[in-house]
């Protein structure tokens, strides 16, 4: 049997290093990591007629959890979910530019539009850049395996690609936004690509663009303990790929 100070002390070493987790989670943690943080926990509110219900809103769901921005693509009998979080940090990083437009755009709530008119009086923005916009668009009118939607535009400064970023909070989508806030895009390519998951199975090497094509095919199976789908004949494991957790 243990004695009470042996008991005392493995308790004194369970929060030492109880502690010692919370401090390197925290520490860890990137200037991009605490803003994205920061944004998805940001409450935009509730309105009377939307079907967030009490607690069902993107927000107030946030708010409850940690982030872990190591989390990965999730499969379930639904589809394959990309944790926004994990996106926004691969595709997403800020700068001095970024700093300069945000404290423009500080003062007021503004959508992603009128964001863009305030810069622009203000800064030569070039929306004729490659995959760059004169409009505003949404995830939503898109397919795509996001956790959350967000409206955006992007356009060029200085030769590099930045874009004006809404995060979808609410419940139904015609509201419930951040204010518009200015990230600095990585890669314009993978800022679209890294919407999405696709399959490849090395088995026979054949690709599927998406959850629902290779869920259709009755050669595979889903396994949800294993996040991946399993060709029935070779019993090859086909994972998930997509941009938003890395490229």
């Amino acid at each position: 049997m243990l004695t009470n100070v042996k008991i005392f002390v493995r308790l004194e070493v369970m929060l030492y290093v109880c502690i010692r987790k919370q401090l390197k989670y925290i520490i860890m943690k990137t200037y991009i990591q605490k803003k994205i943080e920061k944004l998805m926990q940001t409450s935009t509110g509730k309105a009377m007629c939307d079907s967030g219900g009490e607690n069902g809103r993107h927000w107030q769901r946030n708010q409850k959890r940690k982030l872990d921005f190591n989390d990965d693509v999730k499969l379930d009998e639904y589809g394959a979910t990309i944790p926004i979080h994990v996106y926004m940090n691969t595709m997403f990083e800020c700068d001095d530019v970024t700093a300069m437009f945000n404290r423009k755009l500080s003062k007021s709530y503004f959508w992603v539009g009128e964001a863009f008119d305030v810069l622009s009086e203000a800064f030569e923005l070039d929306v004729d850049g490659y995959l760059c916009s004169s409009e505003p668009n949404n995830t939503y009118n898109s397919e795509n395996d996001l956790s959350q939607d967000f409206q955006y535009q992007l356009f060029e400064f200085n030769g590099d690609v930045y874009c004006l970023f809404q995060l979808h909070q609410g419940a139904d989508i015609r509201g419930g936004y951040t204010s518009t806030q200015v990230f600095k895009v990585n890669d314009p390519d993978y800022f679209f690509i890294g919407w999405s998951v696709d399959f490849y199975d090395n088995s026979n090497n054949e690709q599927f663009e998406s959850y629902y094509s290779i869920d259709d095919d009755d050669r595979y199976e889903l396994n949800e303990k294993k996040q991946c789908f399993i060709n029935k004949e070779t019993k090859e494991e086909v994972y998930p790929y997509s941009a938003a957790t890395g490229y």
